[in-house]
Parts: C-alpha cells; sequence; structure tokens
C-alpha cells in the first residue's frame, strides 16, 4: 500500500505484485508463511476453462465485482460483510505452470485481522471443488472401446 492509502495492481514478471510491508494481505509468493497461500493448479483444465470457473464463484460472492478480466488477470473488489471495507484481489493464470496465483489486500488500515485469507481461502475452496467435479465428470472412467 503507498502513504496515501493507495494499493498497486497487476503483474510484473510473470507474478503479481508484492503485498506491502502491512499485515493486509496475503498473496501466492509471500515471504512471511501466515500470510502465503499455496497457488491452484488448474493443469486438468484450459485457462479459458479455469477462467471462467473462478467468474462462477466470484459471482455467487456477495459485494464482490470483477473489474478487470483479461483472460489472464483478474482484478476483484470485494467489501467486507459487517463494515463494508473495500479490499482488492487479484489472480493470475500463470499459463506456462499452469498455476492460479493470487493475492489479496485492504485498501483500510494497517491490518486486515485475517479477513483476505479467510476471503480468499472460500475463494479457494469453491474453485477447488468445480476443477475437481469437472475432472470427475471428464475421465476416462476406464471404459472399453
Amino acid at each position: 500500500m503507498k502513504e496515501n492509502g493507495q494499493v498497486d495492481f497487476g503483474v510484473n514478471n510473470g507474478q503479481l505484485l508484492p503485498c506491502s510491508k502491512w499485515p493486509n494481505g496475503v498473496s501466492t509468493d509471500h515471504r512471511d508463511p501466515n500470510r502465503r497461500m499455496v497457488p491452484l493448479s488448474y493443469k486438468e483444465v484450459s485457462m479459458d476453462t479455469a477462467n471462467s470457473y473462478l467468474q462462477d464463484v466470484l459471482s455467487t460472492i456477495p459485494k464482490t465485482t470483477i473489474k478487470v478480466n483479461d483472460g489472464h488477470y483478474v482484478h476483484v473488489e470485494y467489501k467486507t460483510p459487517i463494515l463494508n471495507l473495500p479490499h482488492d484481489a487479484e489472480f493470475y493464470f500463470d499459463e506456462d505452470k499452469k498455476i492460479l496465483q493470487f493475492r489479496s489486500v485492504s485498501r483500510v488500515g494497517i491490518a486486515d485481522f485475517g479477513m483476505n485469507k479467510r476471503w480468499l481461502q472460500a475463494v479457494y475452496s469453491r474453485l477447488l471443488k468445480k476443477l475437481t467435479i469437472h475432472h470427475i465428470n471428464h475421465e476416462d472412467g476406464g471404459s472399453v472401446g
């Protein structure tokens, strides 16, 4: 976060920008293990399918608005349920590694009390479920041809 409360967004050299020094964000590339999450593999589906599933998941979360979706990069604004505080989340589809990187940061305050991690964990688990169901529904199943 910048001194004026603005947050930098985007991808640089195939990575989302790092979180600030303040404990108000979480990402797949954070040095602090308490603020780091494991990227999500989407090797069983195309990037377009994974992106479509992500959009489906995000559309089910109240107070969530997709601001940018260029296919590889998604920027989302969401607000906390009670205080309506704004947060930003980013998702980057690393097509070379077939993983989804993500980051979520608060726009207000220097601590998030775990809100960003809980929000991303909810997105992660819903998206993982969709990817798993896709995989099960598209397995060969050992049928004899």
